[in-house]
This record gives C-alpha cells, sequence and structure tokens, in this order.
C-alpha cells in the first residue's frame, strides 16, 4: 500500500467535503413539490383566504404584476388599523 502524504490527504479530504457540503445544500431544493399552492399568485387569489380584519373595511389585498419576489405576481396587503388582521392559505397541514 503507498503512502500518502499528509498534504494529499488534507487535498483529498477537502475537496470531497466541499463537495458533500455542496450536496447537502442542494438536496432539498431538487424534487420537492410546493407546499404552497399558488404561492406566486400566478392564478389571483386561488387557493387563499378572503382577508380579514377585526376592524370592518379596514385593509384589503390586491394582486400586483409590477413590484413581486420571483414570478409575475405578488399579493400587495394594505392594513391601516392597529387591530389584527389575517390573510392565509386554504389548506391545513
Amino acid at each position: 500500500m503507498k503512502k500518502r502524504k499528509l498534504s494529499e490527504y488534507k487535498s483529498f479530504m477537502g475537496g470531497n467535503l466541499f463537495v458533500l457540503i455542496l450536496i447537502s445544500f442542494l438536496s432539498p431544493l431538487c424534487g420537492q413539490e410546493n407546499l404552497i399552492i399558488n404561492g406566486g399568485f400566478e392564478n389571483g387569489l386561488s387557493g387563499w383566504s378572503s382577508f380579514w380584519s377585526r376592524t370592518p373595511n379596514a385593509g384589503s389585498v390586491e394582486i400586483v404584476s409590477d413590484l413581486y419576489h420571483s414570478g409575475g405576481h405578488a399579493a400587495f396587503i394594505e392594513h391601516h388599523d392597529p387591530q389584527d388582521w389575517s390573510f392565509a392559505v386554504n389548506k391545513r397541514y
């Protein structure tokens, strides 16, 4: 059996460790289904509950296409009252 130098061992382990870390970070991104139906609001408010506010007419939800994170749409929530409000996905997990 050939003896390896310590520098060869460190180089080998460092490269494999990098690949292992890379795979562990990327694997959750591959092959998972989207848990939020219509999370990008591409189908309007389909799959989402109605906006609710403790104070009637204190806010609203509007689908916009000029300001978004990814995709082409986002939900713009406007609320102007100190009372609580709610806007959520219809599906429970």
